[in-house]
């Protein structure tokens, strides 16, 4: 018997397919890594805002801050009650925006701010300073307020939310 030769055709791209098929290889790589980065960038933001939320992220604010008569001792807390613009931000302009914080044990600035004059304390805030405004306890004469601990530092303040 005679045998048969058995021919394999083996298809060689050209030159020129190579190179299209080089540059569709390189696109795909540049979209998965464009659409990595975009799932990266997306979720980071919201991870920013979930730990925002959870208190975890510190926001430092000049803030107007009444603290009353008496001293406040460096490495003493105060229950403190912010009260905060229309927009539902602590602001550091009273009276023009409406924000600000009340650390005074003594009630002086519920009963009249007049009396008391406000510090302008740099605060770091753990917990959130934009909040909607159905999210505070209402003081009774139509504010909403937000409850910190704070600590009264050397040169500064730090606030943690309690509600």
């Amino acid at each position: 018997m005679e045998s048969a030769s058995h021919f394999v055709v083996r298809w060689v791209p050209s030159h020129r397919v190579r190179s299209v098929l080089t540059i569709l290889a390189s696109m795909r790589k540049i979209a998965v890594s464009a659409l990595v980065i975009f799932i990266l960038v997306v979720g980071g933001l919201k991870a920013r805002e979930i730990l925002d939320g959870l208190g975890w992220i510190p926001h430092h604010e000049v803030t107007a801050t009444y603290i009353g008569q008496n001293g406040w001792m460096p490495g003493e807390y105060r229950d403190c009650i912010a009260v905060p613009t229309r927009e539902g931000r602590l602001s550091p302009y009273v009276g023009v925006f409406g924000g600000y914080l009340s650390c005074d044990v003594e009630g002086h600035a519920k009963e009249d701010r007049s009396l008391m004059i406000p510090h302008h304390l740099s605060i770091t805030f753990w917990g959130k300073i934009t909040r909607s405004l159905a999210g505070g306890q209402s003081q009774g004469n139509g504010e909403s307020a937000w409850r910190w601990s704070c600590r009264l530092n050397e040169a500064s303040v730090t606030c943690w939310a309690v509600n």
